[in-house]
């Protein structure tokens, strides 16, 4: 499953109506189809190609555009192979006629590269030219195979004062090419959305087209930090109140994403913010934030504290898992395993500020005793330590019939809760008879049963154990 697909998502209700995408200004911002004619198009998704696909979905968007919408066309790797410079502008900002779309569409013969960073220049060029605006849509099933870095050119675009917005639709894109293409819609306050099928790419392409000409009006960003320096986020905008998001954004840790710019309708929001990778440091909600035409900018600090737990058994480094939990909610925020190595022991972790409680549970030790709570509170740019040493005794029973070594079963209960805590067999050779039992010190209650022996005896003994203490138990049927 995929971990991060669509980021942007409007609500139809907000956006158009029921019969399909609806005229929404007198004059709406044009629109540029830039479209991937390189030669991976000819691939096959079921049994068509990808670029049979995408001509039949552009064209049935394209003809249900407003009368009013104007729409460019841009394509790439349509005449030569191995020409990073083969790029086309099929149409200008300033078409309206669809027919005319369909039929270039229909002409496109995948054959070469894919230079993204190129083809997005040839239309902030033409935008820089005619000191004009628009919103751009890439279509693409592949990374840049050309020189150029997409989102450092989008990002300059947009400092420039190019007034233009960048999506990207990545059609059947493995999830490791799709990092620098989300950085370049991010970068322009675009939106990047994932599509694998014919159904998901309609879906897209209308997502995409409606929000270019819808151009809501908040405006809102996000800068997300961490000791200083920024720090890689996903940022979830929910309408107040709602249970699902209405868009979302990840800031990276650059700064053409970072702050992440997000265009909604105005009004009040709740925002979860929310790192990337790092377990231990909890979501940051941001609650009825109010959005405006007038450019906001909010701070997030995830700075956060560090825990150090070291586990020992007897003087030494011990095994133990260890999991962390926030004191309030009781929700499990972290885990690891110390193991018996300096490198893992004392386990290192990053939390949140604020009060949990970890435990750590021995991996070899059983009993009442082989798990042991700590509680701690975190701080902003602090360190604890902890530490915790397990106490233990061994159990030895040993079991003979007429003398010699026999099988038995055994059971071992805590004395005090009744549950068992460990067991085995003794089978009846030197190495396993006596059998061993790590056990944390108290009381428990032992069954030993005869496998296979004769009348099928059986015993019962209550032992106290002391940390430290060795003791041996002989049974003699």
């Amino acid at each position: 499953m995929k971990t991060i697909r669509t980021f942007l998502i409007f609500t139809l209700s907000l956006l158009v109506s029921a019969s399909g995408l609806s005229a929404q200004n007198s004059t709406p911002k044009p629109i540029v189809f830039v479209v991937d004619a390189s030669g991976s198009m000819w691939q096959k998704i079921g049994t068509e190609f990808k670029i049979s696909i995408a001509r039949e979905v552009l064209s049935d968007l394209v003809n249900g555009l407003p009368e009013n919408q104007s729409f460019g066309l841009v394509a790439y790797g349509h005449r030569h192979k191995g020409d990073c410079t083969d790029i086309e502008m099929l149409l200008t900002t300033d078409n309206t006629d669809k027919q005319v779309f369909t039929k270039s569409l229909d002409a496109l013969n995948p054959l070469g590269m894919t230079p993204l960073a190129k083809s997005a220049e040839m239309v902030i060029q033409d935008l820089r030219d005619g000191k004009k605006a628009a919103s751009i849509i890439l279509i693409t099933d592949g990374m840049e195979t050309c020189e150029g870095n997409l989102c450092e050119l989008v990002a300059s675009a947009r400092q420039e004062g190019i007034d233009l917005t960048f999506h990207v639709v990545g059609f059947d894109m493995r999830e490791s090419d799709r990092s620098p293409l989300e950085c370049a819609a991010y970068a322009s306050g675009g939106m990047y959305v994932d599509a694998d099928d014919k159904e998901q790419l309609a879906e897209a392409l209308k997502q995409t087209t409606t929000i270019s000409m819808e151009d809501p009006d908040g405006r809102l960003s996000v800068k997300t930090i961490r000791d200083g320096g920024l720090i890689d986020a996903t940022v979830l905008v929910f309408p107040k109140g709602a249970q699902h998001e209405l868009l979302g954004k990840r800031t990276y840790s650059n700064t053409n994403t970072n702050p992440c710019m997000l265009h909604v309708p105005t009004g009040p929001y709740d925002l979860k913010v929310d790192l990337v990778g790092k377990s231990g440091i909890q979501p940051q909600w941001l609650r009825d934030v109010r959005v405006t035409t007038e450019e906001q900018l909010l701070t997030v600090d995830f700075t956060s504290g560090k825990v150090s737990l070291q586990v020992t058994h007897q003087g030494e480094l011990h095994d133990a898992s260890v999991r962390i939990f926030n004191a309030g909610t009781e929700r499990q925020v972290d885990a690891g395993r110390t193991y018996k190595d300096s490198r893992s022991n004392p386990i290192q972790m990053e939390l949140s500020p604020g009060s949990y409680y970890a435990i750590a549970k021995s991996v070899s030790i059983k009993g009442d005793g082989n798990e042991h709570r700590l509680d701690f509170s975190v701080r902003a740019g602090e360190q604890i330590d902890l530490k915790h040493e397990f106490q233990s005794a061994e159990l030895l029973i040993g079991v003979k019939y007429q003398g010699a070594l026999a099988d038995a079963a055994i059971n071992i209960l805590s004395a005090e809760t009744g549950k068992s805590v460990s067991g085995g067999r003794t089978y009846s050779g030197a190495n396993s008879n006596p059998k061993s039992f790590v056990l944390s010190p108290g009381t428990y209650r032992v069954t030993v049963k005869g496998v296979r022996v004769a009348g099928d005896p059986s015993e019962e003994f209550t032992i106290e154990l002391k940390p430290g203490a060795i003791v041996e138990k002989s049974i003699s049927w």
